[in-house]
Formats: structure tokens, sequence, C-alpha cells
């Protein structure tokens, strides 16, 4: 029988624990113990570990020194911190990219015609799929250093939307509505309309978190 690669195991770990705690499983400051996992995902330690770690650079995880890894609780500070940070990643890059043909208009439609379907299935799905259209929206933009800090900051935000979507699922609708207020503006070429938009998307995804954040989980933090 073939080997499996150990880089899909280390990934098997990762979307195994990050679905985990994205759904709560693993509650916030909870230890993730590798001898568990070895045995739930059968698995050998060494994958396993290297899954972690990779949750620890995408803000997951914490790595304590001869304590393992912990589960980072949510915050409102880290929400308030994050999306504007996202809303300016992605304004640079869609300023980075050319307008979109005709063929990539069509896809994001269908692809944004298919969130609208699916957006009372699995919380992971439908924000899988949201993030698709972003990354799809942005594909041309040649600034790859650019491209892999947002990829970065949306598994940032992934397990609080996850949160949030589950706990109310209907205001995930007007997010379909702003992407189609982008769409408008770039097929009829106004730049600035898109970049309003895009803005506009990310500050209503902010109010839709911190809204559903504050019965969830502590205030923000002051330092």
């Amino acid at each position: 029988m073939a080997q499996i690669p150990r880089s899909l195991l280390s990934q098997d770990a990762k979307d195994y624990v990050r679905r985990a705690v994205a759904s709560g499983q693993f509650p916030g400051e909870s230890r993730v113990s590798i001898s568990r996992l070895v045995e739930e995902l059968d698995i050998s330690p060494t994958p396993i570990r290297e899954g972690l770690v990779q949750l620890v650079a995408e803000g997951f995880l914490q790595q304590l020194p001869n304590r393992g890894f912990h589960v980072l609780p949510l915050s409102l500070r880290e929400v308030s911190e994050l999306y504007p940070i996202g809303a300016a990643l992605e304004d640079l890059g869609l300023r980075n990219t050319p307008l979109p043909c005709p063929g990539r208009l069509a896809e994001l439609r269908c692809l944004n015609g298919r969130l609208r379907k699916e957006r009372n299935r699995d919380p992971e799905a439908v924000i899988l799929h949201n993030q698709a259209w972003h990354r799809l929206l942005l594909e041309e933009c040649d600034n790859r250093q650019l491209m892999q800090m947002i990829a970065q900051l949306r598994a940032r935000t992934f397990r609080y939307e996850y949160v949030c979507y589950t706990f109310d699922r209907a205001e995930f609708k007007g997010q379909i509505g702003m992407h189609e207020n982008i769409l408008a503006a770039l097929e009829a070429s106004d730049r600035e309309g898109a970049h309003n938009a895009l803005r506009q998307h990310w500050q209503e995804n902010l109010e839709l978190v911190i809204s559903a954040a504050k019965s969830l989980f502590p205030p923000a933090d002051h330092h």
C-alpha cells in the first residue's frame, strides 16, 4: 500500500483541529493533546505537531513553553483589529488587479449564486465558499506577498465567522448582496465604486461579527 505523504497527514490534522476549535469542541484556553489526537486520527505525532504549528501561525492556537498547545480565546479586541486590516489589504489587492473580463465576472456571479443557495448549509462550507469568492476577485493581482498576507488574515477571521454565522445565519444574506454591489461597479468600470463597496463589505462584516460576538465571548481587553 502506498504511504500517504506526511504533508497530507499534517493537513488532515490541521483541518480536524481547526474545525474542532471553530465549532467550540476545543474551547478557548483548553489544551490540545497530541497523544489524544494520535488516538483519534490514527496519525503519528510528527505530522500532528506540524499541523498544530501551522494553526499557531494562523491564530487558532498558542504554543506555551513546557505546556504544549492551547486554544487561543476569542476576543472582541482581535476582531476590531483584524477586520480594518483585512479591508485595507483587499482594497490594495483590488487596486493591483485589472478590471475583470466578462468571463471572470460570470464566474464571480455564478459563485455568488451558489453562496445564495447554500447559505443555510454547514457554516464551514459557506465560509470557505465566501473566501473562494474573494480569492477569485483578486486572482489576477500580481503581488504575491500581498495575497499571502490576505490569505493569512482570512485564516485568522475564519473562527470568528464560523462562531457568529452559526449564531445567526440569516445575517449572511446581506453579505451576498454586497458581492453584487462590487460586481456591478466593476462591470460598469467604476473602480472607485468597487473599492467603496469592498470597504463597506468589510465594515458590515465587522459589525455583524461584533454584534454576535458580544454575547458569545469576552469583551475587548485594554493594555
